[in-house]
């Protein structure tokens, strides 16, 4: 019987002990559905686990986000634009700083900070528009002042071609 109530104990506090030990989930850790986005748009999965955590937080459809980024940057983190967009979103350093007042150059050209300054900026104007993704996409590409025109709504090359890409 003593046995069996020592072992028991050994376990009550070796238990507790080791699972603290263990590693929380970081950034670093890749998950398997990045494995697959990775995959299918062939790219490294550290990448593809820093897009879908940014779109995932901002509730932005993964494929979509993906696509964005595909034509945005063509998954190039350090994309620098002539307009001086910068990394994966090609967002400019002021539209940033809009979403983060801390917002910096040298932060947005960090892949997991530029998708989550892009995505959440997606996000606004998905809100903005009344998700509407025509309208987000030609405000986020061509200004809000172009998606507010009618005449510009719906004739966006640029919404077409990331529409395409998000739900083939």
């Amino acid at each position: 019987m003593r046995f069996p109530l020592l072992l028991l104990c050994v376990l009550f506090v070796l238990v507790p002990t080791t699972m603290a030990q263990a590693p929380a989930p970081t950034e670093s850790v890749v998950t398997p559905a990045a494995v697959a986005w990775a995959r299918r748009v062939h790219i490294e999965p550290v990448l593809a686990q820093a897009i879908m955590r940014a779109a995932d937080l901002h509730r932005i459809p993964r494929s979509l986000a993906f696509a964005v980024v595909q034509v945005e940057s063509g998954f190039d983190p350090t994309a620098r634009s002539a307009s001086n967009a910068l990394g994966l979103t090609q967002i400019l350093l002021s539209t940033a700083r809009d979403v983060d007042p801390t917002a910096t150059v040298e932060k947005l050209l960090t892949p997991a900070y530029n998708a989550h300054v892009g995505m959440e900026y997606l996000r606004r104007l998905l809100d903005r528009y009344q998700q509407d993704p025509r309208l987000a996409l030609i405000a986020y590409n061509s200004g809000m002042r172009v998606a507010d025109s009618l005449a510009m709504l719906y004739t966006s090359e640029y919404a077409r071609v990331v529409l395409a890409k998000a739900y083939p």
